[in-house]
């Protein structure tokens, strides 16, 4: 069963997560933006649905 739902990355805190639209709860949580960006778009690849990253140009705390 696949999810049409968007993928969303989004900076939390330290850490960067994977999110289905609407969703409370994330799909995975991350230390770097580039690992939640390689997941987010496997999802969104896989599901066919978009993909947005918000917060790219957020610093490092």
């Amino acid at each position: 069963m696949t999810n049409d739902k968007p993928v969303h990355v989004v900076r939390r805190a330290d850490e960067w997560v994977v999110l289905r639209e609407g969703n409370k709860k994330p799909s995975s949580v991350h230390s770097t933006r580039e690992q939640a960006e390689k997941r987010g778009r496997a999802d969104a690849e896989k599901d066919k649905v978009e993909f947005f990253i918000h917060n790219e140009e957020a610093s490092e705390q």
